[in-house]
Order: C-alpha cells, then sequence, then structure tokens
C-alpha cells in the first residue's frame, strides 16, 4: 500500500472525505498533507513542506475552472515550479537554510558548478563531455538533465498508466537494460538515501 493511499483510506476517508461539504472537505485535505509532512520529519521544514502542499492542492479545487482555461503546458510549468520549490524545503537543514536558497535561487547571479552537478552525473556521459570543447560542461550538463526531464514528463506515460497496458518488449528490454548499466557504472558516486535521515 503506497503512502497517499494508506492517508486516504486512514484519514482523509474516516474524517469524512469529501461527503460533509465544501468546507470540511477542504479541512481534512489540509489535515492529510499537514500530517503527511509530520510523517517524514519533526522539523520545522517538512511540516511547511506538508503546508504548502495542502494549501496548493485547495486552491487548484477553488480555482479549478480558471485552471482548465489556462494552457497545458502553463499548467505543467506552474507544477514543476511548485514542486521544485517546495522540495528545497523539504530538503534544507532549516527554514532559514530554505529561505537562503531559494532566494539565491531567484536572485540569480549564481554559477552553476562541477561540485554542484558531480554528484547527480552518470559518470559515462559526464566524461564524455567534459572532452568536448564546451564552455561550461556542468551548465551544459544541468541543460542536458532538464531537457530530458521535460521529454519524459510529456511523451512517457506514468506508472499507473502503463500498468494496465504494459506488456514486455524489445524496446522496454533495452531501455531497462540501458538504465542498469547506467546506474552500475555511477556506482562509483556516493548517494546518501534520503531517508536515513529519518
Amino acid at each position: 500500500m503506497s503512502l497517499g493511499t494508506w492517508f486516504k483510506e486512514y484519514v482523509y476517508i474516516p474524517l469524512g472525505g469529501s461527503r460533509k461539504g465544501t468546507a470540511r472537505t477542504y479541512l481534512n485535505i489540509f489535515i492529510v498533507f499537514l500530517l503527511s509532512g509530520i510523517w517524514h520529519g519533526a522539523g520545522y521544514t517538512f511540516i511547511v513542506w506538508g503546508v504548502l502542499h495542502g494549501v496548493a492542492d485547495i486552491l487548484c479545487r477553488v480555482f479549478r475552472k480558471q485552471l482548465e482555461l489556462l494552457p497545458k503546458a502553463m499548467n505543467w510549468v506552474f507544477c514543476f515550479l511548485f514542486l521544485n520549490v517546495t522540495w528545497v524545503v523539504f530538503r534544507a537543514d532549516s527554514l532559514t537554510q530554505a529561505l537562503s536558497l531559494l532566494g539565491r535561487l531567484f536572485a540569480g547571479g549564481t554559477a552553476i558548478t562541477d561540485e554542484l552537478t558531480a554528484a547527480l552525473h552518470p559518470n559515462v556521459l559526464y566524461d564524455v563531455l567534459s572532452h568536448l570543447p564546451l564552455p561550461s560542461v556542468s551548465a551544459v550538463y544541468a541543460v542536458l538533465l532538464v531537457v530530458c526531464a521535460i521529454l519524459l514528463s510529456v511523451f512517457c506515460k506514468n506508472t499507473q498508466e502503463r500498468v494496465a497496458v504494459w506488456k514486455p518488449d524489445a524496446r522496454s528490454f533495452l531501455t531497462v537494460t540501458a538504465l542498469l548499466t547506467l546506474s552500475i557504472l555511477s556506482l562509483s558516486g556516493v548517494s546518501a538515501f534520503l531517508y536515513f535521515d529519518f
């Protein structure tokens, strides 16, 4: 059972779900997201992360008709920006650090450094880029990551969409093999598992 399903079955529905009017529905949604934040950790950053998602979900429901009039791409951009901003809050050690990082992010002027992208790169791709006559390997790499992420988000079905119709074939085999190979080649990098902090 996923975390979202657990909160729906054991928190949202027992609170009344959407059966007790609009105001109560919004309150129930807010409580679920607040508890979700607290579940991730006792720090204020997790609580704020949960509150932000709760408020965003409620606002999306309140302004659903207006949002549906916007171009689909604009809604994707809003969602992408919101999620990335709230992940900064989630991963920061304190609210002060989160605000400082967000201030630097939106103020601009901070260069992308090799150290910043070194923890994220598959070694093979990064090594290839580092030998090309490019102005900044880390900047090119960051742009490639963003472009790939956008293409995957827009053109690939998510897990729930694929489960009902997915059948093994040569293309999926080659894709999984390529991703597995890249993962194995990148094992030399140190990456701490997020939930080890809890």
